[in-house]
Parts: C-alpha cells; sequence; structure tokens
C-alpha cells in the first residue's frame, strides 16, 4: 500500500526538484515509512514508503537495476515469489523485495513481464537506454494507477490527488461521470476519472510512453488461457482447496499481526478458516499473530451474523476475536468527508461506516493488513438461482431437480423462466440493447470499455467474467483502497488472486451449484476448516436495513439538506422536482429492498461536489 508518482517531459526537457514537489508533496500525506524521491534528466520519480511484508522492511524506492538504466517506483505485493524469481534466475526469493523482482522481471522479459506477475500492483519504471516510461496495473485493478497526459508533460501516480496537485489550475467536473452514478452506471469508472483530462489506468492495462506517443494496450484477459479439463468431480475440489490455501496463504506475509474481517458468510469465514489452519500446521511460518474482527448488530436482526462469526472464533482458537457494536453504522452515519475523510472522487454507497470502523480497530491493534472475502461472490457466483441463463447450464439428468430452486429464487413461472433461459438469450444483442433502451429497462452502457468476453464453457463462467470486469465493481474496490489508505491498513482479497480465478472460469457450473446449494465447490472443499455452522448456512444477511435506518430516520435531516438547493440541479444534471418526487416516493413506502439507487447516486454525487466548495480556496 505504498504510493508512487512518475513525471515525464514529453519533449525531453530536463526536470529539476521544482518540477517533481507537488507530485512529492501530495504523497508525503499517506501513513507512510518514509519517503524516496529521483530526477534524470526528462524524469522524475518519486515513492511513499509503506512497508507490508518482511522483505519490503527498509527498501527505500525507487530501486535501480542495469548499472542504473532501469528506476522503477512501485506499489506492489507479489504472490508468486518463488516461481517468478526461479524463472528470471539470479535472484534469492527469500530476500528480493517485490519491487526488485518487477525490475528484474522487466529485464528479463520487457513489456511481457506482466504476464508473468501474480498479486496486486502498480508501477511505473523508467527505461534510459530506451528513453520510455513503461507503466501497468494489476488484472483485477487492487491497486489504482491514475495519469493525467498534456502538451509537455504524462504525470502519474497511485493517488488521485497527486495528479490532481501536478495541474496549474482547478480541474473541471466530469460531468458525464456523474451523470451516471445517478443513473447507477459505472462504465466509465472503468478508465475515467471525476475529473476531466484526469484517466485511470483500466485493470489488466500497461501503459507506454515513448518517443512523446502514449499506447494503451491490455496484457491479460481473464478466461484466455488453456481450459483445465480434470476427469472427477474430486479432483477438481483438489484443485480448488490447493489453489485457494496458496492464495490465502501468499496474502499473509506481513510485518505484525494480520487482521481478518470476518462478516459469519460463507466467504469471509472461509478465509478465516484457511488462515487459521495454514498457522496451526505450520504452513506459513513468521505470522506473528492472527486477529479476527466482526460486527454485531442487535437492533438489526436481519443483519446479525454474530452466532456465525462467534462460531468461526471457535474454530480458530490461536486468533484473537474482537467483536464490536454495529447498529449505529446506519447509512450517512459516516459519509462523505466526515472525520476529515479524503473525498477526493463520490462515493458508490453510503454505508462504509461499518467496514472503516473494524479498519480503525484493526489500525489500533497494530494490524498493517487485513483480509476479507471480498471477491468471492464474483468468482463464485453469489446468486446463481436468481439468474435465469445458469438454468441452461444445468445437464438434464439434473433439471427436474434443479427447476423448483429456480423458481423459488427467481418468483416467476416456470414458462417465463424457460423463456429468459432460452429465448430471450436468443435474440441479438443490439435489439435487447434497443429494446431495454425504449422500454427504459436500464440505461445505455458506453460501448468499447468492456473486454471482450471469451467463448467460455458456461453461463456461469459468464456471468463472474463479467461481475469481475463490470465498472461497479472496479469502483468498489477503489473506494476500499480509498478507505485502507486513510486508515493506514493494506486490504487483501484472497478470493481474487488470478490464479484461483482462472480456474473457476473453467469449472463445471454443478461445482458451483447443486441441490439448492450456492458455492458448493467451496463448501465440499473446505470441509473441517469451515465450522459446520457456517458450511451449511443458506440464509444471508440483510444490511439494507441500516441504509433505511440512516435514510428514514437517524440522517433524514441531512438528505433533505442534500436535496435543498442541490449543486447537481444548478449543473443541469438533474431536475430538484424529480430528485424531491423520489425521496417522497420512497418515504411513503414500506423499506422493501435496497433504497432506490437513484437516490443513493444522488446523494454520493451531491456530497461531493459540495465537498469541493469546502475545498476550494
Amino acid at each position: 500500500m505504498s504510493s508512487l508518482g512518475a513525471l515525464v517531459s514529453r519533449d525531453g526537457t530536463p526536470l529539476c526538484a521544482a518540477d517533481l514537489a507537488p507530485l512529492e508533496a501530495a504523497l508525503s500525506r499517506c501513513p507512510a515509512d518514509g519517503h524516496g524521491s529521483w530526477i534524470e534528466g526528462p524524469v522524475g520519480l518519486t515513492h511513499a514508503h509503506f512497508w507490508t511484508t518482511p522483505e519490503d522492511v527498509g527498501e527505500v524506492q525507487p530501486v535501480f537495476r542495469a548499472g542504473g538504466l532501469l528506476a522503477l517506483a512501485a506499489d506492489v505485493r507479489l504472490d508468486d515469489r518463488a516461481g517468478v524469481c526461479a524463472a528470471i534466475g539470479g535472484l534469492d526469493e527469500r530476500t528480493a523485495t517485490d519491487a526488485e523482482i518487477v525490475l528484474a522481471a522487466y529485464e528479463r522479459w520487457g513489456d511481457l513481464c506482466t504476464q508473468h506477475l501474480v498479486g496486486d500492483f502498480a508501477f511505473a519504471l523508467w527505461d534510459a537506454s530506451r528513453r520510455r516510461l513503461f507503466c501497468a496495473r494489476d488484472p483485477i485493478g487492487m491497486r489504482p494507477l491514475y495519469y493525467a497526459l498534456t502538451e509537455r508533460r504524462l504525470v502519474v501516480s497511485s493517488q488521485l490527488e497527486a495528479v490532481l496537485a501536478s495541474f496549474p489550475s482547478p480541474a473541471e467536473v466530469n460531468e458525464p461521470l456523474l451523470r451516471d452514478l445517478m443513473d447507477w452506471r459505472f462504465d466509465r469508472w472503468c478508465d475515467e476519472t471525476c475529473y476531466r483530462g484526469i484517466l485511470r489506468l483500466p485493470p489488466a492495462h500497461q501503459m507506454l510512453l515513448e518517443g512523446g506517443r502514449l499506447t494503451l494496450s491490455r496484457y491479460w484477459t481473464f478466461g484466455t488461457g488453456p481450459a483445465l479439463r480434470l476427469r472427477r468431480d474430486e479432483e477438481y475440489l483438489e484443485r480448488f482447496r490447493e489453489l485457494f490455501l496458496a492464495a490465502v496463504g501468499s496474502r499473509l506475509r506481513g510485518t505484525g499481526p494480520i487482521g481478518i474481517l470476518v462478516s459469519g458468510g460463507l466467504d469471509s469465514s472461509a478465509v478465516a478458516g484457511t488462515a487459521h489452519h495454514l498457522l496451526a500446521t505450520g504452513a506459513v511460518p513468521g505470522v506473528s499473530g492472527l486477529r479476527l474482527y466482526s460486527s454485531v448488530f442487535s437492533a438489526t436482526p436481519g443483519a446479525e451474523e454474530g452466532d456465525y462469526a462467534a462460531a468461526v472464533a471457535r474454530r480458530c482458537p490461536q486468533a484473537q476475536a474482537t467483536f464490536l457494536p454495529g447498529d449505529d453504522c446506519w447509512g450517512l452515519s459516516d459519509f462523505a468527508s466526515d472525520g476529515g475523510y479524503p473525498l477526493t472522487e463520490p462515493e458508490i454507497g453510503i454505508s462504509r461506516a461499518v467496514v472503516l470502523m473494524l479498519l480503525r480497530q484493526a489500525h489500533q491493534d497494530g494490524c498493517r493488513v487485513l483480509l476479507s472475502g471480498i471477491g468471492g461472490d464474483q468468482v463464485l457466483g453469489g446468486e446463481p438461482y436468481h439468474k435465469a441463463s445458469q438454468l441452461r447450464d444445468v445437464e438434464v439428468s439434473r433439471l427436474f431437480s434443479e427447476l423448483p430452486h429456480f423458481l423459488q429464487a427467481g418468483r416467476r413461472s416456470a414458462a417465463g423462466l424457460l423463456v429468459d433461459a432460452w429465448l430471450r438469450p436468443a435474440v441479438p444483442v443490439p435489439v435487447r440493447r434497443l429494446l431495454r433502451r425504449a422500454l427504459r429497462q436500464v440505461p445505455g452502457t458506453e460501448p468499447g470499455r468492456r473486454p471482450a468476453i471469451p467463448p467460455f464453457p458456461t453461463q456461469a463462467a459468464r456471468e463472474s467474467f463479467h461481475s469481475l470486469t463490470e465498472g461497479s465493481f472496479s469502483a468498489r474496490l477503489g473506494g476500499l483502497r480509498i478507505a485502507s489508505d486513510h486508515v493506514g491498513v493494506e486490504h487483501r482479497l484472497p478470493f481474487l488472486d488470478r490464479r484461483l480465478i482462472d480456474f473457476l472460469l473453467t469449472v463445471p457450473a454443478r461445482l458451483r451449484f447443486r441441490d439448492g446449494w450456492i458455492k458448493w465447490i467451496l463448501r465440499q472443499s473446505l470441509v473441517g476448516i469451515l465450522p459446520e455452522e457456517v458450511r451449511q448456512r443458506t440464509r444471508l444477511a440483510w444490511f439494507s436495513a441500516l441504509a433505511h435506518r440512516g435514510l428514514r430516520d437517524r440522517a433524514r435531516d441531512r438528505v433533505v439538506q442534500l436535496l435543498t438547493d442541490p449543486r447537481l440541479a444548478r449543473a443541469g444534471l438533474v431536475s430538484q422536482s424529480t430528485l424531491w418526487q423520489t425521496w417522497e416516493e420512497y418515504l411513503s413506502g414500506e423499506p422493501q429492498g435496497a433504497p432506490p439507487r437513484s437516490l443513493i447516486g444522488f446523494l454520493c454525487a451531491e456530497a461531493w461536489l459540495r465537498s469541493r466548495e469546502v475545498q476550494a480556496p
């Protein structure tokens, strides 16, 4: 969770210390273990250190190689260090830092080095011999990388504030992105920011500035490798267990106690149980302690998972468990710039308070690293029985036994289910898109912002690919990174391991869901690691009650304040009368399901615009 910055003159004009100063000053506000900067000719690199692995302690970036001809500033944590070091040769995996491995990988493979890196990373690398800047971001987008290209310069940073600081005047608002947020569309979030002229490098992309010309290219697409074909279901279960243990184990490298957020759901419980299993069996030496953090909701029954979290704590006796009351973490209880929160971009939800509370407690307890189960729904398929298209994955012999589960979850007739599963997909995509727009079911999406979908063997794999690459997930991960930076804790997500994702995209659908059970492969593979209470759990928690409590009761005055003279209406992005109508209709109805997305999108965008007024000189 370090921070980096790079500045390059496109015409070769030498830089001076004053040119790099705005980037350095912006990065110095991040929680850090020191800073390092380097300028040579037309390029400058700067780095704010935050050491979270034993190998990185004491490292000062930028790092250099090839007699100083290669220089790197990176925010990186690699998960297959031994494999990469063996392939490169000449590196000691026990002592080499992750940044040094990245630099050696570039020297070995050039632009193809990103295909060999497994982990979370964003970096800027200067190749003096070829006078080029090479930047890249990990396949899932765990580490951010922003950039702005002007006639004279390219500025790159893992912190949006740093790129903003390099502008001589305040950047203009990207109004189309705000309009998309109010419509709950997120395609632009993959490569745009809320500021005009400041972009983000999309996940799985690399960027090259050479000869003054900037080019972007995709270097990785999930599911395009050779499909794994195993003979028996038991072999798939064994392979999943092997990969999941590796994904969790590689993320337990730390400089202090390792924290894990445990809700009591399948995914976070799997991470906690696996981590404890690895420590108890001595498979991951050097971990100084394990701490579990859970929220309990005595006044919010739908969100209460305390009994399941307690079962996980009992399964992990060597871990210290902390349970924090979360009923006061209602929607808008910690929102926008409250408490000095860095609102450089709009939020995409009104309920970060629960996660922020747990992050702060973990930081107070000395944890620099936190693991959680985020991403499990995306890679395993969270609600397959709600998606009619996945009925097409069911083998004929199992169709009648699975059909009742689809009917119950989807609350539709058998005829409607069959139409949605087989007839509707037969309609060409352009026709379906026109029909949806005409019926106003969903807004249109921007073409070309999403990778082409590979020919997956199952609808379930297509759904997972879509979930992992959609802009809303990218925006969610971005918000998580901002919260982690603000508190000073690095968030790691084992389910988003590249190796695990590629494997799960190839498994037969029957291993994803079966006989009414979701995430079947996880439940079966982790017998003896997951508590039985959790492994056989079917009820899902409902956290919308917290959002409703904030909107309808505890923070109603704040909502009214944001609805009064909205800046979005001043800008012509929304009608104030429409906003009030949406609000009144929401209050007059029963609080069922989640609050209206249009209302949440407005509150997030409006709060961000008003925070800019406060920040303005």
